[in-house]
């Protein structure tokens, strides 16, 4: 009977620890660098994208922004991925070219 109390005692407390944890789904807009070709722009673009694929959770919580407290920073996921290239002319009107990514991304955080 005691052991069976115990039980239910820790599976009250687990369970209430794990019931704080929330989603948040956000998203973050990157650029890359001006470059001569809207070519050489998405493939600068692309290859940050492939980056970030290969990156672990905690990896992509140091390059994402998050505005929670008690992140978790292994539950840090890409949901979304779109690139666009983007003509700058201020540079005395000679075209240039920008990569910008749009990611979407989930991660939990602590809501207490």
């Amino acid at each position: 009977m005691k052991i069976a109390m115990i039980m239910a005692a820790s599976l009250v407390v687990s369970t209430s620890s794990f019931a704080s944890l929330q989603s948040a789904n956000s998203s973050a807009d990157l650029t890359t660098h001006t470059v001569a070709s809207q070519a050489k722009a998405r493939a600068l673009a692309a290859e940050y994208v492939a980056s970030l694929n290969a990156m672990s959770g905690a990896e992509l919580s140091k390059k994402l922004p998050h505005y929670h407290g008690g992140v978790d920073v292994n539950s840090f996921s890409l949901t979304n991925t779109k690139i666009i290239t983007v003509i700058d002319l201020s540079h005395g009107g000679v075209p240039a070219y920008k990569g910008m990514i749009d990611i979407d991304y989930t991660y939990q955080y602590n809501a207490k």
